[in-house]
């Protein structure tokens, strides 16, 4: 993959004008995306340009509702619908990044996502084929195990490759 391009504050405000939220708690012009990420296969050609938008909410919620939550995939939604009208991108994929718990589980289950296989939680996943967006709802707890698992594997391969470096190189000196 290789990056296309690197959109600035203003492009992503222009971009998010013309989302119309009714909620009084997001002011969708000071509120955008923690991260939003275009790529392509082929950086000189729009075609097939992909987007990935990315949206913190807390973490730790225990004490409050999972309505903040939930909230958070709805803002997300009207993030991938502007992206994906605005910037003619075909294929766009929000994630958004929370404290899961049982409550807000139960929550995604009766909105339709499904859980998908992780190595201790599961992350959560639901197409909206009707407005052509693809979310996925991830605990930080997960993202955290996750790397920490690839990061274990990374690093006992380089162990076994240096250890069989090792015995190569005794048994060639034992051959000199």
């Amino acid at each position: 993959m290789h990056s296309l391009v690197s959109a600035s504050d203003r492009k992503i405000t222009d971009v998010l004008k013309d989302v119309d939220l009714s909620t009084d708690d997001i002011d969708i012009l000071n509120d955008k995306p923690d991260l939003s990420l275009f790529f392509s296969h082929n950086p000189s050609s729009p075609d097939r340009l992909k987007s990935v938008l990315i949206e913190l909410k807390p973490f730790e919620y225990k004490n409050k509702s999972h309505r903040k939550k939930h909230q958070g995939i709805l803002q997300l939604i009207e993030y991938l619908k502007a992206f994906k009208s605005r910037e003619k991108i075909d294929e766009v994929y929000g994630y958004l990044i929370t404290d899961i718990d049982t409550k807000f589980s139960e929550v995604l289950l009766q909105d339709d996502f499904v859980p998908l296989f992780s190595s201790e939680h599961p992350i959560y996943h639901r197409n909206y084929d009707k407005i052509g967006v693809s979310v996925f709802v991830v605990s930080a707890k997960t993202l955290v195990y996750d790397a920490e698992a690839r990061n274990k594997t990374f690093l006992d391969i380089i162990r076994k490759q240096a250890k069989i470096n090792f015995l190569l190189k005794e048994e060639e000196e034992k051959l000199s």
